[in-house]
Formats: structure tokens, sequence, C-alpha cells
């Protein structure tokens, strides 16, 4: 039986998972939600150049942050971390951001591997 148009277009609600983060506190942690496919198209969108001739390595050098900042989430879903608080994250030891990185992957049903052919045969630019 094919599925019903009313089926499809009934909004369905993103997984998440909650992240422990013990370095900042016990029982410290944030809730890391999937994105929806708009969320995440813009944030593909955000790592290519703007004239969409290629990834900005600058971009992809942040891609990380970016989707923890994007994923990264309240009790009650609201986006926690803005653009802005990128080069914090960045100042984060590395394990921690893998934690949160590694759930927005598996949320996503994305991959850090999925974007390196697009980064390795994208033209050079220079902003790197």
């Amino acid at each position: 039986m094919t599925i019903s148009r009313e089926t499809l277009l009934t909004p369905m609600p993103v997984q998440r998972e909650w992240v422990e983060l013990p370095e900042f506190g016990a029982e410290e942690g944030v809730w890391v939600h999937g994105l929806t496919a708009r969320e995440l198209n813009l944030h593909r969108g955000r790592l290519m150049n703007k004239d969409y001739t290629g990834v900005s390595r600058a971009a992809a050098q942040m891609q990380r942050e970016r989707l923890a900042i994007r994923s990264m989430r309240d009790d009650q879903g609201n986006k926690i971390l803005t653009d802005a608080d990128i080069e914090a994250l960045g100042a984060w030891p590395s394990a921690i951001l893998e934690r949160v990185f590694d759930v927005c992957n598996r949320l996503n049903g994305t991959s850090d591997e999925s974007d390196e052919p697009a980064v390795k045969n994208s033209p050079e630019t220079g902003d790197d």
C-alpha cells in the first residue's frame, strides 16, 4: 500500500539524545537534536564558497563547531548557542567536541567522511 499524502506531510519529531558533559560539572550535559532536512541543508550550504564553486576550506575546518551549535539544545528544544560562539567551541578540548559531534552525525544520518570528498575535490580558494 502506498503511503498517503497526508501521512507524508505530517510533521515528525526529530530525535534527540542527552550527552553528558562532566567536564563542566557533575551531572552537566546538553540535549543534542537531530536537524530537520532544511536545517541540515542550511548547515551544508554554509560550507560552500559564496559562488558555490566548491567547499570553503575555512568553513569546512569549523564544521564540527557549526554542527554542534545547531544541534545543542536546552530542555525545551531551544538552541543554546549561536554562530557568534564558534571560536569558544573551537577552544574546547577536542574530545568533548567530538563526543557531541559524533551524536550529531548519528542523529542526522551523516558522517564526517561524507563531506571529505567534497573538500578534496573542491578548487583551491583564497580562504585557507
